[in-house]
């Protein structure tokens, strides 16, 4: 009789672990669920600051605090990378200055100076330089896998101005583990085809999946010297660092930049959202990275200019609503 009561308490005490488990598997399930997105964003009439649009599926947005600025200070090219506390970060500057400061948000409700950054980490590219006002647009991202951030900036040759200054472009990355030291710049491509051996890049933003981690490049030629200038385009690693693919063929036509990319909702895997010129965001739809892009979409943001889009889940994006 003892090894029975036994047996059932031991059948008892595995039922409720297992339906315990069950059912926090099924909350995180749920918070990782696509609840909405959230556009950041410059404007045609404020070019460096920062506004804030919503979605629930990334073709109807909504302009949240009436139309006008999330933070009264941030000035720059809005990228948002969620860091290893679940803290999101932004490169900008405050106000007017030319100095890096890294901007630091615990719910996106609000954005606060969180540290200074060296500018020297833009300039330490001989041969190159990072256009002063806003130090080749930085980009973050956050690798869970090797537990450290990237940041992505363009830097043109020393010496070119006009047409020449935009073809001579590069991207250039530094890694940190800490946000307070970071590895020399280098240069992040090295396409070896004839065709984009000597492409100029601008705008990139790297990004994780299954298969490794891929690219977001605008193509910075020129469409009458090359059939894909202008254009946005994707390449694949490996490595976080690379090396990476030569690039695919172009997802936009010519004359769009700016890209952004996410998860997409149940009509589509992969969402991309790119500006085109002037100051209008249209949305390419994929069920596969390496696949077909659907003709894109207008989503009606007129004035709307370079920005970020990231996942909400529900609960995000319902205080998002709230207080804006």
């Amino acid at each position: 009789m003892k090894n029975i009561n036994a047996y059932i308490k031991s059948v008892n005490i595995s039922l409720v672990v297992t339906l315990l488990v069950f059912l926090i598997s099924s909350c995180n399930a749920q918070e990782e669920e696509i609840g909405g997105y959230l556009f950041a964003h410059m404007t045609k009439q404020d070019y460096g600051g920062l506004y804030y649009s919503i979605s629930k599926d990334g073709v109807k947005w909504k302009a949240l605090n009436e139309g006008n600025r999330i933070d009264s200070l941030y000035r720059g090219h809005p990228d948002i990378a969620q860091g290893r506390n679940g803290n999101y970060y932004m490169i900008g500057f405050k106000g007017e200055s030319e100095k890096p400061v890294l901007w630091q948000s615990n719910g996106l409700l609000s954005w606060n100076i969180s540290k200074n950054i060296p500018e020297e980490v833009f300039l330490d590219t001989p041969g190159y330089l990072a256009n002063p006002g806003w130090l080749g647009a930085p980009k973050m991202f956050f690798d869970k896998a090797s537990d450290q951030y990237i940041i992505c900036w363009h830097a043109q040759k020393e010496g070119t101005s006009g047409r020449e200054r935009w073809t001579s472009m590069r991207t250039f990355y530094a890694l940190s583990k800490d946000l307070e030291t970071f590895s020399k710049p280098a240069r992040l491509f090295d396409f070896d085809t004839e065709a984009d051996r000597e492409m100029a890049t601008i705008d990139v933003i790297i990004r994780k999946n299954d298969d490794g981690y891929f690219a977001v490049i605008k193509d910075e030629r020129w469409p009458d010297e090359c059939e894909t200038g202008k254009t946005i385009r994707l390449s694949y690693s490996k490595n976080l660092t690379g090396p990476y693919s030569n690039p695919t063929s172009p997802i936009t036509p010519s004359w769009f930049e700016a890209p952004a990319i996410v998860p997409g909702t149940n009509d589509a895997k992969w969402y991309l959202f790119a500006e085109q010129y002037p100051n209008r965001y249209n949305l390419f739809k994929s069920d596969s990275l390496k696949g077909k892009w659907q003709k894109p979409i207008d989503i009606k943001m007129d004035g709307v200019r370079h920005g970020c889009v990231i996942v909400l889940n529900e609960n995000q994006y319902n205080k998002l609503l709230s207080k804006f």
